[in-house]
């Protein structure tokens, strides 16, 4: 195959040496896997230093919990059976952008300009 590139020679999107720090601002505690690997991040907890590419994945699963809680909770208020229906089978508006919104407030990169990158919203949001 003359037009693929030796996956060695693929730049990483995220700088695997890279550390950031994640907070979870949830009044629970949120698991979820990496790599196979449970990691917890405890309750409304003290930001939580870890490599990089750990703390986007996890940032990213985080913030996805809570831009769908926030939805639901919002369909949730509505009184009329009909709307309230018909509101939970729409998509949730602006979807990724809310994620990433989500993201930029539990996520720092220490020593790297990720959040700032053109292309971070893609990145952290596939």
């Amino acid at each position: 195959m003359e037009n693929t590139i030796p996956i060695e020679e693929v730049p990483e999107d995220i700088d695997s040496m890279a550390t950031g720090t994640i907070m979870n601002p949830l009044k629970e505690d949120f698991v979820h896997a990496f790599k196979g690997k449970e990691v917890t991040l405890l309750a409304e907890s003290e930001s939580k230093p870890m490599p990089l590419p750990m703390a986007a994945h996890l940032a990213k699963h985080l913030a996805i919990k809570i831009v769908r809680d926030r939805h639901r909770a919002g369909i949730a208020k509505i009184r009329d059976d009909k709307k309230r229906d018909e509101e939970s089978r729409k998509a949730i508006p602006n979807y990724k952008g809310q994620i990433f919104e989500e993201i930029k407030n539990i996520l720092k990169p220490i020593e790297n300009d990720l959040l700032e990158r053109p292309d971070a919203m893609e990145i952290l949001t596939r």
